[in-house]
């Protein structure tokens, strides 16, 4: 059997899942990647035969999504020439996570396409909403990537077709301690507006992971640290707590290690404002959006509060595999 795993590269979450999932899909199969999009910073350890554009979100320096520098990314030639550079004849299968340009493709070669990732879980009713609900949102969740069959992935199993958070090896085998240091990734948050909302914090230490740095940077309370997967695990295992967006794989694993968490979805961003109600409906401490001016009221808050003691399962690599091979 040939299969196409196509994942969007927008964010890390995609590529951290295809790390744990490639090795034993190769097992019983052949697999090619198609990796699309370029707003990442975690860099895949796995080969992809195809790179593309595709379509990638940009924010401004505080955390919000900035439609307009989205929209003038956009380059629809770009996209018809990728599309039509794509032939899918060969292949039997097309696992896809949230990946537009060969969900819409497979339709044209009449390939089955296995829709697969969190944002699959949205096709469910049941799965967490904030409590005004975006049309244009819900659109682009259900209709942007799209398939015959959806496996999704979320907190809970919330319906039918949703299994517990794919959590990488590094944090199933730890033993979590605590060195008293914060970790925080917010990579839409410029370190500028993180350190004018850091600074005030002289006793607390906090590690910042940001791809904004090529090297470790002390600055006070703060050290910058560059995006790095094993340094990056390493600070979670060990922190106080956790500082992060409204994603859905850092906040799961921060979960399963049972560490405070905070969490703080990107202003305009739909999908991570229902992540960041499903994370507070689980326990997290959820802010509406990064301001500079209320971040240390906020922190404080969060630090002085009872902690929740999360309770977090999780789906094995092999169980979606044999999941996947069981329906095709």
């Amino acid at each position: 059997m040939k299969i196409l795993y196509a994942l969007q590269a927008t964010g890390n979450g995609h590529i951290a899942r295809a790390e744990e999932l490639l090795p034993y899909l190769q097992k019983k199969a052949e697999i090619d990647v198609l990796l699309s999009g370029n707003n990442y910073s975690l860099s895949p350890s796995f080969e992809y035969k195809y790179s593309k554009k595709g379509i990638s979100l940009l924010y401004k320096p505080c955390g919000k999504l900035d439609f307009l520098k989205t929209y003038k990314e956009l380059n629809p030639i770009k996209i018809l020439r990728e599309l039509n550079s794509l032939n899918l004849e060969k292949y039997d299968l097309i696992i896809n996570d949230f990946e537009p340009l060969t969900s819409h493709l497979a339709k044209k070669y009449h390939k089955p396409i296995l829709q697969i990732g969190h944002q699959a879980s949205f096709q469910s009713k049941k799965t967490p909403r904030p409590d005004k609900k975006s049309v244009l949102g819900e659109l682009i969740l259900k209709k942007y990537a799209t398939g015959d069959k959806y496996l999704g992935f979320h907190f809970e199993k919330y319906d039918e077709g949703i299994l517990y958070p794919i959590i990488k090896k590094e944090i199933l085998d730890a033993s979590p301690i605590n060195n008293g240091h914060i970790t925080i990734y917010l990579p839409s948050v410029d370190i500028h507006c993180m350190y004018n909302a850091l600074k005030k914090f002289a006793n607390q230490e906090f590690h910042v992971f940001t791809n904004q740095v090529d090297k470790v940077i002390s600055c006070n309370n703060i050290k910058y640290y560059p995006v790095s997967n094993m340094e990056f695990t390493k600070s979670m295992i060990e922190a106080h707590g956790i500082i992060t967006g409204g994603g859905f794989e850092t906040p799961s694993e921060a979960m399963y290690l049972k560490k405070r968490l905070l969490c703080i979805p990107i202003d305009k961003q739909y999908e991570q404002q229902c992540n960041a109600q499903a994370s507070k409906l689980k326990g997290a401490y959820v802010i509406p959006k990064f301001e500079v001016q209320k971040f240390s009221h906020h922190i404080n808050t969060w630090l002085e509060e009872d902690y929740n003691d999360f309770n977090q399962s999780y789906t094995h690599p092999s169980q979606v595999v044999d999941y996947i091979f069981s329906i095709y």
